[in-house]
């Protein structure tokens, strides 16, 4: 293995693509790669360490070369295997495959000693119209990836490959890896987020930003609500009433004066509507929103359509990922009644609330329901209607319509 050779055509590669492929480079620059005989090909393992192998580095095409460095800093910029959760790995990683490698082709041309063995969304075996499959999400396109389609792709083990040591092409952004893997968590996933942000507003002064890299962007990464400034309102509202005087605790000093008590905002609570009526883009962009959350707090998601599915926490954003992501249910009717008083019941005075709906809700104007919001408002420090379709106006609500589209 001559490492110096690969030293100067991986410092080259990065050259290029600075102008070529400025979003790639954004997001390779970020990244640990080393060179290991560890994978048969290349791959990013488990503790986000690109791994590339001498000898198949050595076959490969200039263009070759790029493909693939892009493709695994990919992996990695995109949290994909955060997002893995309780999916199955090579179907996550099939899945994966099809939707970056189809990024890169509009990125940079695919070379030819790279089309044989590319996975492709078209290649898939899905009977859906390409330009159709190409809008959706990974997600999406997971859960309707065809048995026949996992054991028929041929597809080298990427996704958290093992193997993290060999020699060291580039360290890695110190502020996302330590000691030769990447820092555990949310502050990494912010990192990547901003290589992502960074690496597309690049990728637009040179005017060529593929769709599903815009969508990805303005999906995930760019929430359509803006919560900091909607927190911070309600901390400001709210910040003269977290110390409340009661008579069930009188004073110490005096015990004919009524005693006080400090409330804190623990967290936000997101209901979220999972019901038919939901399409796949409103229930991504709820996601989102949830997502963009838990960068301040703890969040607590209740589901719910004709019933509630429970209540599920998450501390981090990395949480929102792996626990909120893989345990949404829903698709039937919707009623709200009963994920209110789940509600009610477990929030602690001054938490957050926020529904995130089309609003299309069954019994929203039952007295019971009414009753039910009224008491939500009045118990939390602040209390959002996040809606896709409908304007509703319920008093000691704020309103926010969005646009999933």
């Amino acid at each position: 293995m001559d490492i110096d050779k690969i030293r100067t055509e991986y410092d080259k590669l990065k050259s290029a693509l600075v102008a070529a492929a400025p979003f790639v480079n954004s997001v390779l620059s970020r990244a640990r790669v080393i060179i290991s005989t560890s994978v048969p090909t290349a791959g990013l393992t488990g503790h986000g360490v690109i791994v590339i192998n001498p000898e198949f580095w050595g076959k490969l095409s200039w263009g070759g070369k790029a493909f693939v460095i892009g493709h695994e800093a990919m992996h990695g910029a995109f949290r994909d295997l955060s997002r893995l959760g309780k999916r199955d790995r090579r179907a996550w990683n099939i899945v994966c495959d099809a939707v970056n490698n189809e990024m890169q082709k509009d990125l940079m041309k695919t070379p030819g000693d790279i089309e044989g063995f590319a996975v492709t969304l078209a290649g898939l075996g899905l009977e859906i119209d390409l330009k159709e499959l190409q809008k959706m999400s990974k997600e999406e396109i997971y859960r309707i990836l065809p048995e026949q389609a996992i054991s028929s792709v041929s597809f080298s083990e990427d996704l958290g490959a093992g193997g993290g040591e060999g020699e060291v092409l580039q360290e890695g952004d110190p502020q996302i890896y330590d000691e030769g893997r990447e820092r555990e968590g949310e502050s990494t996933d912010e990192r990547w987020k901003d290589a992502v942000a960074r690496g597309y507003d690049v990728q637009k002064s040179v005017g060529r930003v593929p769709a599903s890299l815009k969508r990805i962007v303005d999906g995930l990464l760019r929430p359509q609500v803006p919560w900091h400034s909607i927190m911070r309102q309600a901390f400001r509202a709210g910040f003269g009433r977290t110390v409340v005087s009661s008579y069930r605790r009188p004073s110490r000093k005096h015990s004919d004066f009524p005693g006080i008590k400090r409330y804190a905002l623990q967290r936000t609570w997101n209901l979220i509507d999972t019901s038919g009526s939901i399409g796949e883009k409103e229930l991504m962009q709820e996601l989102s929103e949830v997502y963009d959350q838990a960068g301040d707090r703890s969040v607590a998601v209740v589901c719910f359509d004709a019933q509630q599915y429970g209540v599920v926490e998450a501390k981090s954003r990395q949480e929102v990922i792996t626990r909120v992501m893989a345990s949404v249910k829903g698709g039937g009717g919707t009623v709200i009644a009963e994920a209110l008083r789940t509600t009610l019941a477990r929030m602690q005075y001054r938490d957050n609330v926020v529904i995130l709906s089309d609003f299309d809700i069954y019994d929203l104007e039952e007295p019971e329901t009414r009753q039910l919001l009224s008491a939500v408002a009045a118990k939390s420090g602040v209390a959002v209607l996040v809606s896709s379709h409908r304007e509703v106006d319920i008093q000691g609500w704020r309103f926010i319509k969005t646009n999933p589209d």
